[in-house]
């Protein structure tokens, strides 16, 4: 076990990537990786994201191309992982599931855990699952902290097995199908995904990404509750 990793702008940015490698040689790629997906999918300002993505591409971490992308009627430049940053991902998601974390026990004290195994505990008993990296990096980066280590419990504790997937990959979908949907003037239907989007960050203890969520949908006209926070 080992200290949880500190999680920037920059690995976020290189987790949201992970599956990248994988669509590399489709014809057209999912928007989530353009820099304007990364920024609406991370809730991060656009700025931040570009800054991070040229500091990324000086490490020979990632490479760029210009493809098409779902939703957009142009070529943009889209992301991918270099053999380097794939092996950067590894190592990263396995200091994320080796970081020694504490919570709570059956008895109610506290024990020390490895955060993977902790997860895994999680799924066996039908609580909301963490299934990439980037979703247990955001669960670092929300988690408190006692006597200098970090405090993390269930968030579905309780609340029995029906919870919605939080994985990045399902708010990318929804993210996805909003722009889609409005690149077709279906803003009805553009609405509602990016309202889901923006509770998934809420669960997820992303203030701002549910923020840029309940934006964008206002700016096509939706009439969404303001974030918790």
């Amino acid at each position: 076990m080992g200290k949880p990793p500190r999680i920037t702008n920059r690995e976020r940015v290189l987790l949201a990537l992970q599956d990248a490698p994988d669509h590399i040689d489709q014809y057209e790629v999912p928007r989530r990786f353009s820099q304007p997906g990364l920024t609406q999918r991370l809730g991060m300002a656009q700025s931040h994201v570009s800054r991070a993505l040229t500091q990324l591409l000086d490490e020979g971490l990632l490479t760029q191309k210009r493809k098409r992308v779902v939703g957009e009627r142009r070529r943009v430049t889209t992301y991918s992982l270099s053999e380097k940053g794939m092996e950067k991902v590894r190592e990263l998601a396995s200091d994320i599931d080796s970081s020694e974390v504490l919570t709570t026990g059956v008895e109610g004290d506290l024990i020390q855990v490895e955060l993977g195994k902790l997860i895994e505990e999680w799924v066996r008993a039908g609580d909301r699952s963490y299934p990439d990296a980037l979703s247990k990096a955001e669960l670092i980066r929300s988690a408190t902290s006692h006597d200098g280590m970090l405090l993390v419990d269930s968030p579905n504790s309780g609340e029995g097995s029906e919870e919605a997937d939080l994985s990045s990959e399902t708010i990318g979908l929804h993210l996805e199908l909003a722009e889609l949907k409005r690149s077709q003037g279906d803003l009805r239907t553009a609405i509602d995904h990016l309202g889901r989007a923006a509770d998934l960050h809420r669960k997820r203890g992303n203030p701002p990404g549910e923020a840029r969520c309940i934006l964008a949908a206002a700016t096509l006209g939706g009439q969404v509750s303001e974030p918790e926070s």
